[in-house]
């Protein structure tokens, strides 16, 4: 069931997103000015009471069953690409994964880079929305991981 306050505008770009699709490209396909699309998506994290995170946004809305993840052939990956899809799905920066994984800055922008290119996906949100896709996130992955 939608949440009460998302739009149906506030949904097509939370999708857009999710699909890796780039904001300004989202606002040419929605006819509408690329300003909106970035206040839409402030919105949208303000309704949902979460942090100015366009990752965190789609990953909440792909939990709560709002959009659905897009459809996507299984990828093997290794346990460390896993973990780092972990906490991309957590909303971490760079600076945090490092911490929490033990690497450097450089290591974990590497191990992001190969899962990008593994997955497929253009950014760290399309990255998350294939892993809800392929099934590697979700509430037993997250809840296992902690």
């Amino acid at each position: 069931m939608p949440h009460p306050d998302l739009t149906d505008l506030d949904l097509r770009i939370i999708r857009h997103c999710a699909a890796g699709v780039d904001r300004k490209d989202s606002a040419r396909l929605l006819d509408v000015n690329p300003a909106r699309v970035n206040m839409r998506i402030r919105r949208a994290c303000r309704l949902l009471g979460l942090p100015h995170r366009q990752v965190l946004l789609v990953a909440h809305c792909l939990r709560a069953g709002l959009i659905k993840p897009p459809v996507c052939q299984p990828v093997l990956l290794a346990q460390p690409l896993r973990d780092v899809l972990l906490l991309l799905d957590a909303g971490l920066s760079d600076v945090e994964i490092a911490a929490r994984v033990c690497l450097s800055l450089n290591g974990v922008k590497s191990r992001v880079a190969v899962l990008l290119r593994q997955l497929g996906a253009v950014d760290r949100t399309h990255a998350v929305a294939i892993g809800y896709g392929m099934g590697l996130l979700g509430a037993e992955q997250t809840e296992s991981a902690a």
